[in-house]
């Protein structure tokens, strides 16, 4: 296998990791403010509320290392 095309499906599963990570803290943080805001009753953990930004931002950074690493190695190959 080519180190570019290796490089890209890296490059591409970050993608698509970061983007199911950033929805499924973003549906959780959505629906407790949803119980929060209208007392639903559905028990959801409030937590979630100040810690699903910070996840958000730090996900956010660690996506922009992966892939500076991988620039890196594709631009040094």
């Amino acid at each position: 296998m080519k180190v570019e095309r290796f490089v890209d499906r890296q490059r591409r599963a970050v993608n698509v990791i970061f983007v199911l990570f950033v929805g499924l803290v973003s549906i959780m943080w959505g629906l407790t403010l949803c119980d929060w805001a209208f007392d639903l009753g559905w028990g959801w953990d409030r937590q979630i509320l100040w810690l699903g930004p910070p996840m958000i931002l730090f996900a956010g950074a660690l996506r922009f290392l992966c892939i500076a690493i991988l620039k890196f190695v594709g631009d040094n190959y």
